[in-house]
């Protein structure tokens, strides 16, 4: 049975509270001081919840009661790619049973309730819970059999005869130097040819971009629209049987691919380490990443006795 924190037991006030401990709990409760019944004239807190790397937390609001004069809780996400940043402002009313998802494996719970914000009058404050998780792959990237008797580089990843690299030049390339660079190995910028192959390439970039940090979170695949009319086909040939676009462009606001802005090369950016759908258009021309995914075929196990 899993042992959740209680994060403010034996607290009759709060400050600075860490949720949860990545050795011990995976789940918790936060609540106000007091809560349900004497909320306090004055209370500035700050919980943190802190996961392992490479998880992230969700938070659920089971009950808001604070008044609406202005933002007195917060949830805040560390974004891997800006930092720290509010997603949402909470108050009485609207935020029961609201579900937020942390981009890594850190979010805030802040708390500034001050009697020259607002009248808390009966306000009971508040209560959430949270779990931290890990991005679960599916059956077909563990253990796979065909692998038995192939064999990669150094610092290569072997899955299902194929041999990854996750590199990082020492300065910015562009999308086509990204892929002269692959070449150099043997190789071309990544294929992905199904939800296997992306998972098994997701779960390498949590380790290598979030826990690892020897990787950028922006990498170059090997896409690109060959016509300039969203005819997308890999650099090594095979057929495009696969896509993972970004359902938002989160600068734009706008779906991927175009994103407001048509471009026609291929990258992964780690917005989060839970979802795979992160693939954005993005220039060919510009040097916009150190870090870039290639591929190549993996060489058999050579026996004594083998003959050439």
């Amino acid at each position: 049975m899993t042992a959740c924190d209680d994060c403010m037991a034996r607290k009759t006030s709060c400050g600075y509270i860490v949720c949860g401990s990545p050795d011990q709990y995976r789940c918790g409760l936060i609540y106000s001081p007091g809560y349900p019944h004497a909320f306090p004239s004055s209370a500035i807190c700050l919980w943190t919840i802190d996961g392992p790397p490479g998880s992230y937390v969700t938070l659920v609001l089971l009950d808001v009661d604070l008044p609406c004069g202005s933002r007195v809780l917060q949830v805040r996400d560390r974004f891997l790619t800006v930092g720290w940043n509010t997603i949402h402002g909470l108050c009485r009313g609207e935020g029961e049973q609201k579900r937020y998802v942390s981009s890594s494996n850190e979010m805030r719970l802040v708390m500034l309730a001050t009697s020259h914000i607002a009248d808390f009058g009966d306000s009971r404050g508040f209560m959430a819970t949270y779990n931290v998780s890990t991005f679960s792959a599916s059956r077909q990237v563990e253990g796979i059999p065909d692998d038995a008797g192939f064999i990669c580089p150094c610092g290569w990843r072997l899955f299902r005869r194929n041999c990854y690299l996750t590199s990082r030049h020492h300065v910015r390339v562009n999308w086509e130097e990204a892929d002269a660079k692959c070449r150099e190995f043997d190789a071309n910028l990544t294929s992905i040819a199904d939800r296997a192959e992306m998972e098994f390439l997701h779960l390498l970039l949590v380790t290598n971009v979030v826990v690892k940090r020897i990787v950028d979170p922006t990498l170059y695949i090997g896409l690109y629209d060959i016509h300039l009319n969203r005819t997308f086909v890999w650099t090594d040939g095979i057929p495009v049987t696969y896509m993972d676009w970004s359902p938002m462009d989160v600068r734009t606001w706008f779906p991927q691919p175009d994103g407001a802005k048509m471009s026609y090369c291929v990258a992964i950016v780690m917005k989060n380490v839970w979802g795979t759908d992160q693939w954005y258009d993005v220039s060919c021309d510009e040097r916009a990443t150190r870090s870039f995914i290639c591929k190549r075929a993996a060489g058999r196990v050579t026996r004594p006795g083998d003959s050439g």
